[in-house]
């Protein structure tokens, strides 16, 4: 399977599962939103896409360009995997008739709705001509390779501990993964700093050892 395509799965996955519904205001946790469902697609399926927030649809084009993403105007030659766009809202190309997105709660807005797909319709697949789209961005070419199974269960792995909800210090809290992400940061930082306190102390045993064996020197 190529990572484009455990993209297209996963946001698939999501639109048949209705404990994800839309909310724009809840897009990095249970919820969705249009870019956010792209976005986060993207990152599970191991592209380098940020992780702890999710481009905006007026955000998106500077970092799917950046990792090679090509953008094609029109819907000529859409195919499986193109991620389709027009001002305000994105989603993905599930065949050249039919896409997934992230559409709208069940209130008719973008936020206050309760969690989860009340209607079956706010993360959906639906036909692509329901919009007036200005174009797509196609992924590179090495990303519609097949991966060999090796390498989609290292990238299952990396996924599955970068979005852990989980509170890895013990406390039993669960975290959303921008808190996630803050504590790794913190982590980090941690790691670091003892870094930094160790190469101090490596450095005043040299220079503590270094005046030892002058003075030896010297008494001889």
């Amino acid at each position: 399977m190529s990572k484009i395509e455990v993209a297209v799965s996963y946001a698939e996955g999501i639109a048949a599962d209705d404990s994800h519904g839309y909310d724009q205001p809840g897009r990095m946790g249970q919820d969705f939103d249009c870019s956010s469902l792209v976005g986060r697609s993207l990152v599970h399926a191991g592209f380098d896409y940020p992780a702890g927030f999710s481009p905006s649809t007026r955000e998106m084009k500077k970092y799917l360009e950046a990792i090679g993403f090509t953008w094609h105007n029109g819907l000529g030659g859409v195919k499986r995997g193109d991620i389709l766009w027009k001002s305000g809202h994105t989603a993905i190309a599930i065949s050249p008739s039919r896409i997934v997105e992230a559409c709208i709660n069940e209130r008719g807005g973008i936020s206050g709705g309760r969690k989860g797909d009340q209607t079956g319709n706010e993360i959906r697949t639906t036909n692509i001509n329901n919009y007036n789209w200005s174009g797509y961005w196609r992924a590179p070419a090495e990303a519609e390779e097949d991966m060999t199974p090796e390498q989609a269960q290292k990238l299952d792995a990396i996924y599955n501990e970068v979005t852990r909800k989980d509170d890895p210090s013990g406390r039993g809290v669960k975290m959303t993964t921008h808190e996630h992400l803050k504590w790794m940061a913190g982590k980090q930082a941690e790691i670091a700093d003892a870094i930094a306190k160790l190469g101090e102390q490596l450095a005043e045993l040299t220079a503590s050892l270094e005046d030892e064996q002058k003075a030896d020197s010297a008494d001889k």
